[in-house]
């Protein structure tokens, strides 16, 4: 994962994320048809965001991710497929 942020302001910042995953084969496979319980997938993610002070104790802070997922075969899925889509966070924090 990759996390570059611009701080505009004391109260206020840009960001850029980047991430790759990798979710590893299952060595289980199905009996009958051969294809494993879980297929290696990888997954591309990448977006900006921001981070909002209005105070010492609260931030607001929200990013949205574009992601694009290679799977491969698995017992769900009898061939190889790629998906895509958008990932939105928003969130809240306050500090003690």
């Amino acid at each position: 994962q990759l996390d570059v942020m611009y701080e505009h302001s004391p109260r206020f910042a840009f960001r850029v994320l980047g991430d790759v995953r990798y979710y590893g084969e299952s060595p289980r496979k199905d009996a009958d048809n051969e294809l494993p319980f879980a297929g290696k997938r990888i997954r591309y993610a990448f977006g900006p965001g921001f981070i909002y002070t209005p105070g010492k104790r609260l931030a607001l802070n929200g990013l949205v991710k574009y992601f694009i997922l290679n799977q491969e075969k698995d017992i769900l899925l009898d061939r190889e497929m790629t998906f895509r889509g958008v990932n939105l966070s928003v969130g809240l924090t306050y500090k003690f």
